[in-house]
């Protein structure tokens, strides 16, 4: 995780809203492709979260995700 990922994380995680939407747009184009590319590479590669993988395979298989944890993934 670089650093200007881990301090926006923890303002999103402790100050308000605005502080949050502050600091992204005050941030370059490229800063926030590479927070968005960091973010989505740890979510998806995360082995205790499903969710992006489950979405993924459900709707590249043609099925429409059902939201919850508990049970069937997706229906047809």
């Amino acid at each position: 995780m670089n650093k200007e990922l881990s301090e926006l994380l923890k303002i999103y995680s402790t100050k308000s809203h605005k502080d949050f939407s502050d600091r992204l747009a005050n941030s370059s184009k490229e800063t926030i492709i590479s927070l968005f590319t960091d973010i989505v590479t740890m979510y998806i590669n995360d082995r205790n979260s499903s969710t992006l993988r489950e979405y993924l395979t459900v709707t590249i298989a043609g099925y429409e995700r059902r939201k919850g944890k508990i049970g069937h993934n997706s229906f047809k």
